[in-house]
């Protein structure tokens, strides 16, 4: 049963993702009437190209993880995966650079004043949640949402195996400072990116480009392609604590992995 309510929730949230899609934009820009259909529209073709170029390609590198998942896992092969990840996330990026700017050549002062404020309560939101917390309290509370993560994936894990992660997380180089500090970059980037676009239109490779650095630090790379530290980091323990399941929380990975690939493959097909 709870299979089928993820598989059911997986098509829902797809299909509805051009009308979230919508709402957040609206939310943080307060869309004119002429700004509305236009963006209603982007958002749909969007959707459309993804469903039809992106999500087979999701369906094919979570096979690669399932087949993966089966037995023990090295540190390069979990990168190698990110790796494969982020080059969508830039094929995401290319795909929406053109409208992203064309909403920007139409948007008003006021109208960026308003992101600003939708960006400062979001992060007065994130600070009441980390604040005032002691460091033994901050290990804990990442520790309760990484554990509700991964057994979502390997099903319920032992005492040994959720000491692991929590030495993991330890370990972490990811902080709440950084992680706060880090969105507000993002936030400023693309603040200044809309409003740079108000008066000009860069090539789609050119804004693209500039919008990878709306993304979270560990997730960009450097002029080389080198893996930033933090996902090296990652990769070391994702792959140590996949090596210390049993059989059957492999099963369950693998089960859980192919639930959403059959949906991804599902609803890539044309209706």
């Amino acid at each position: 049963m709870s299979a089928f309510v993820g598989c059911s929730s997986i098509k829902l949230g797809y299909n509805n993702g051009q009308h979230l899609a919508y709402w957040w934009i609206n939310d943080y820009l307060s869309l004119t009437d002429a700004q509305a259909q236009p963006v209603r529209e982007s958002l749909k073709r969007l959707h459309q190209w993804h469903s039809t170029q992106e999500l087979p390609r999701y369906a094919a590198l979570l096979k690669q993880m399932r087949d993966a998942a089966a037995s023990d896992v090295s540190a390069q092969q979990v990168c190698g995966v990110w790796s494969q990840t982020a080059q969508r996330v830039d094929a995401m990026l290319v795909a929406a650079a053109p409208d992203v700017v064309h909403l920007a050549n139409t948007l008003q002062p006021a109208q960026l004043h308003t992101m600003e404020r939708r960006n400062s309560k979001s992060n007065t939101e994130f600070r009441n949640e980390w604040s005032g917390l002691s460091p033994a309290a901050i290990l804990d509370k990442r520790f309760e949402k990484a554990l509700e993560r991964t057994e979502k994936i390997y099903g319920p894990l032992d005492a040994s195996q959720q000491a692991l992660l929590k030495t993991q997380l330890a370990q972490s180089s990811v902080e709440p400072q950084q992680m706060e500090a880090d969105r507000v970059r993002r936030q400023q980037v693309l603040l200044q990116l809309l409003k740079q676009w108000k008066t000009s239109t860069p090539a789609p490779s050119e804004a693209a480009l500039a919008l990878r650095g709306t993304l979270t630090n560990w997730l960009r790379v450097d002029d080389a392609g080198k893996v930033p530290p933090v996902v090296v980091q990652w990769c070391g323990h994702v792959a140590a604590l996949h090596n210390q399941t049993t059989p059957v929380q492999r099963r369950h990975a693998q089960d859980w992995l192919r639930g959403y690939e059959e949906q991804f493959v599902k609803l890539a097909q044309p209706h």
